[in-house]
């Protein structure tokens, strides 16, 4: 009998060891994992503090690129308006320009219709002043001629020849009355009469002639005027085709600065559009690396809560393994005090047998600590659990 409960207790006391070793490593891996867990705690804060640092880089960065692209529409829209302006100057100064040259075309025109009647009429009284000129002269030599038909005269023009031919009619006339018959003095003086009836003929084809020139110094007068009227005009649109030509050049400078304008205005758009196509560029990109560092952020934090919901869940079978081992260690305990409760009233050979019969039968007359005889080298159990008293009895302390 003593055999078989010294078996029994050394079964028991073999299963108290390992399941106080088996608590020690639950109790030991809860340690852990309750170090591990403020660890990712500490972490997933840390992780998570970090995350709204990013969100806020790219909620500022997005709003810069708004910011960018908004500053660089109303760049756009005012050099818009200004180009509009710009091209409605130019606009203006064609038009101005235009007319300008339809006047000038105008007036050239009327300048050559007037030349050409003037031409005309020059033509026309030039051609009826010789016309009249060839008949009267025509007519007095036909008439001197008739008169004296003995003398003959020469001469480039009808001036000369008239001058030669009074000249030779004269001394021909004289002469010759003279050498043929000194005594007839009432012929000769009948001759001078009708010589001086011949001369005033002479004298009235003089003062036609005088009147024929002063035809023609009248006619030679409207000609003047005429060319002077042309000489006026020209001279006008000489004066108008100088403010064209220096409207012209006025338009052509201001051609030039609106174009050189244009283009420094369209080089600096160019430029600041690059410029600000760059810097969204860059927003962008360093958006798109915050967004990915993000990313990554929020993936390794949801793994880390995972990882904590694992760990928490294998937390939880810990304690619930920990209870049951807690729990088994305490059915040891009752099995190992029954035991040796049943030794010490069958052998009469414990120290304290009434007490141990007592509590064998329900009742304790001194505490509720158990001793059991354990070996340190036997069994390592927890030291918050266990005591040793002076007889080198391990007492296990009820929770």
């Amino acid at each position: 009998m003593l055999t078989e409960q010294s078996d029994q207790r050394a079964v028991l006391e073999s299963e108290y060891g390992s399941l106080a070793e088996t608590k020690q490593a639950l109790e030991d891996r809860l340690a852990e994992m309750d170090a591990n867990e403020q660890s990712r705690a500490d972490e997933i804060a840390r992780v998570q503090s970090q995350n709204n640092q990013l969100k806020l880089q790219v909620s500022k960065l997005t709003e810069q690129c708004n910011h960018e692209h908004e500053e660089f529409s109303k760049y756009k829209e005012a050099n818009k308006s200004d180009n509009e302006a710009h091209l409605q100057q130019t606009k203006e100064k064609d038009e101005a320009a235009l007319a300008l040259q339809n006047r000038l075309d105008e007036l050239s025109e009327k300048l050559k219709k007037s030349q050409s009647e003037n031409e005309k009429l020059d033509k026309k009284n030039n051609l009826d002043l010789e016309a009249a000129t060839t008949k009267i002269e025509t007519d007095l030599k036909k008439s001197l001629l008739g008169s004296f038909p003995a003398v003959t005269a020469e001469g480039k023009n009808f001036e000369t020849w008239l001058a030669s031919f009074l000249k030779q009619a004269s001394q021909s006339v004289v002469v010759t009355e003279i050498v043929e018959n000194e005594g007839k003095v009432k012929e000769l003086e009948e001759k001078l009469s009708e010589l001086k009836g011949n001369s005033q003929n002479a004298d009235k084809y003089k003062s036609q002639v005088g009147a024929l020139e002063h035809s023609l110094a009248a006619a030679l007068t409207r000609n003047k005027e005429i060319e002077g009227d042309l000489t006026k005009k020209e001279g006008e649109i000489n004066d108008w085709k100088a403010e064209v030509e220096k409207y012209k050049e006025i338009v052509k400078t201001t051609e030039g600065i609106l174009d050189q304008l244009q283009s420094s205005v369209e080089k600096e758009e160019m430029e600041k559009e690059e410029q600000s196509l760059e810097r969204e560029n860059e927003k962008k990109k360093e958006a798109a690396e915050v967004k990915k560092q993000l990313a990554d952020s929020n993936k390794k934090l949801k793994e880390m809560r995972e990882m904590l919901e694992s760990a928490q869940r294998e937390r939880d079978e810990l304690k619930t393994k920990v209870a049951e081992t807690q729990s088994q260690l305490n059915t040891s305990v009752q099995k190992c005090e029954e035991l040796e409760t049943s030794l010490a009233c069958e052998n009469g050979k414990a120290v304290d047998a009434p007490e141990l019969c007592d509590v064998a039968s329900g009742t304790d007359s001194r505490d509720t600590s158990s001793p059991i005889p354990v070996l340190h080298k036997d069994v390592e159990i927890n030291r918050a659990d266990l005591a040793e008293d002076d007889h080198g009895f391990l007492i296990i302390e009820p929770e």
